[in-house]
């Protein structure tokens, strides 16, 4: 009787496990939300080559966060020129903007005339 019931024990948090690994595994899905088109596509690199993009890295800006002139675009001071890796078209006519603990990544613009 005694083996039973750590042999239930034994299942129960192993079945505990299990179902935590699931949803931390679904969240970490999810929680990408709209930046998603970001994270999928794997030639979005910043100018070191590295993924712009984690589960909670990037985000819409407002217009008047971000600087321009013919050559460079700016979020809160730091620059990226247009024509390198990190200067991206965004895909729905809004600011977006990478950032990570180290600094700005990646920024997407909309294309003119938009």
């Amino acid at each position: 009787m005694r083996a039973r019931i750590v042999a239930v024990i034994f299942w129960l948090w192993l079945l505990g496990w299990i179902v935590l690994l699931i949803t931390a595994s679904v969240q970490s899905a999810l929680a990408h939300g709209d930046a998603e088109w970001i994270m999928r596509e794997p030639r979005y690199v910043d100018r070191n080559g590295v993924h712009c993009c984690g589960p909670s890295d990037c985000g819409v800006v407002p217009d008047s966060e971000i600087a321009e002139d013919n050559e460079t675009i700016s979020h809160r001071g730091e620059k990226l020129n247009k024509s390198d890796r990190g200067s991206y078209w965004s895909i729905d006519h809004q600011h977006w903007v990478c950032r990570r603990f180290d600094g700005l990544k990646c920024i997407f613009r909309p294309m003119p005339g938009s």
